[in-house]
């Protein structure tokens, strides 16, 4: 009978220790959300943006086609994951 309570409390133990986990599981989460939202909000996050879609933004206006709508989208998506009011003036008339 000794030998099925070991075990019994063993599973028990494990049980705990899963249900533990699971319960801290949103809060991990919760915290990996708010570290990304204030590095996006830092200001070297900002400026590596900005000087991102400025680097695009030459190629943009020299290709054609479809080539033309895949830098444009590129440099949408990323000036959307900054500020509008931190946006390079040659973006404002491309992404409205």
């Amino acid at each position: 009978m000794t030998a099925l309570k070991v075990i019994g409390f063993s599973l028990l133990g494990i049980v705990i220790v899963y249900v533990i986990w699971i319960a801290f599981i949103p809060m991990l989460v919760g915290q990996k959300i708010v570290e990304r939202k204030v590095l996006e909000q830092s200001p070297q996050y900002v400026i590596t943006q900005r000087s991102a879609i400025l680097k695009l933004y030459p190629q943009y206006l020299q290709a054609d086609g479809g080539v033309k709508l895949a830098i444009k989208s590129q440099m949408c998506e990323i000036a959307g994951q900054i500020p509008s009011s931190e946006w390079p003036t040659e973006i404002l008339s491309v992404c409205k």
